[in-house]
């Protein structure tokens, strides 16, 4: 019968060892994970919070700045958010710099917003060949500057068989120089240009946007003349 402080226990003597455990603080790194320590090496400071470490068998201090108004670590952040799966906001109390973002798809049908968006696109000069020039996907969204000089020339729309731009699809085109720059389809029976009065830039330094609306099917508004 083994003698307890303050009494007599009554229970089974034998006791299955566990280890050792060696005298230390309650958060030194002396008691082991093992043995209900945390394995940490200080209390932390001001702007660290607990997390379960990378090898998941202790605790460590994950560092943040600004009294933990961000994280230093964008893989810390990652980690902790790529769980979380409720609907509730993140809230920075400062505005966090991103570095060529890529937000992916919109799973909504708008991105609605406040205050001034600001946007640039890529303005291109395209190479004018036997007098005309066919959209490529890489024309998706720019501002192309078509300068053929004093000759007329042809901007021209593949079919969605040679390239299936996206629908809602727009370029915007400026006419540059001084020929006429006629928008047409590469296969104008297989694609519809809708446009009125006419197809063609009114006159120098006219511009006009072309949407894809349907397939095989794009819209053509701006300065234009028959």
């Amino acid at each position: 019968m083994a003698a307890v402080a303050g009494g007599t226990y009554t229970g089974d003597d034998s006791i299955t060892t566990l280890g050792t455990i060696t005298a230390g603080t309650w958060n030194g790194s002396t008691i082991g994970y093992a043995y209900g320590g945390t394995g940490l090496t200080s209390l932390g400071s001001a702007g660290y919070v607990l997390a379960v470490n990378a090898t998941v068998d202790g605790l460590e201090w994950v560092e943040m700045t600004g009294g933990g108004s961000s994280f230093t670590n964008s893989s810390e952040l990652a980690a902790l958010l790529s769980d979380e799966t409720g609907s509730g906001s993140v809230v920075f109390s400062n505005s966090p710099t991103l570095t060529t973002p890529n937000i992916g798809a919109a799973t909504g049908t708008s991105l609605t917003t406040t205050g001034n968006v600001i946007s640039h696109v890529d303005i291109s000069t395209p190479t004018f060949v036997t007098n005309s020039y066919t959209i490529t996907s890489t024309d998706d969204g720019k501002l192309l500057m078509l300068d053929n000089s004093t000759t007329v020339g042809n901007l021209l729309i593949p079919t969605d068989a040679t390239f299936n731009f996206p629908i809602g699809t727009q370029i915007n085109v400026v006419q540059q120089g001084t020929g006429l720059i006629t928008v047409g389809a590469v296969t104008p029976a297989t694609t519809t240009i809708n446009a009125t009065p006419g197809k063609k830039l009114r006159a120098q330094w006219s511009s006009a946007a072309i949407v894809k609306t349907a397939a095989n099917t794009w819209l053509l508004m701006g300065d234009l003349t028959v």
